[in-house]
């Protein structure tokens, strides 16, 4: 083989740049990983992107909760193959919100806990848990 002329030598270097990391490596070194976020960081980027979406801004029972919260219940609502009921408390107040199938429920519709269905249900609701731990 004779001499190689400027374009072979330009194509040999080329190929050795690409091919051979060794001199990248030891000069520069890998790529630092990105630091981990933690979990508070984490649920409160997903709050703010809910908070964008239209199904957000037309339930105003999302409005008042916590970025925790919010994700939970909303991602919940949003799934159509889910059926739930929501249950918390206020002082002596209990108040319970329940998921229609086709998931349009909003506050108005949350019943007084005074009335008796609401009662009624209640105590099914604890017979049958009570019979669980028999």
């Amino acid at each position: 083989m004779g001499k190689l002329n400027l374009f072979q030598e330009r194509a040999i270097a080329d190929a050795v740049e690409r091919f051979d990391p060794e001199n990248w490596r030891t000069h520069v070194g890998p790529c630092l990983p990105p630091p981990l976020e933690d979990h508070a960081t984490k649920i409160k980027g997903m709050a703010e992107l809910l908070r964008n979406e239209e199904s957000y801004k037309d339930d105003k029972f999302l409005h008042g909760l916590s970025d925790d919260n919010l994700v939970l219940i909303w991602s919940l609502k949003s799934l159509s193959m889910t059926k739930c009921e929501f249950v918390w408390r206020h002082d002596d107040d209990t108040s319970v919100m329940r998921d229609s199938d086709d998931g349009n429920e909003s506050m108005d519709d949350v019943p007084d806990p005074d009335e008796e269905v609401f009662e009624a249900e209640l105590r099914e609701y604890n017979t049958e848990l009570e019979a669980s731990f028999d």
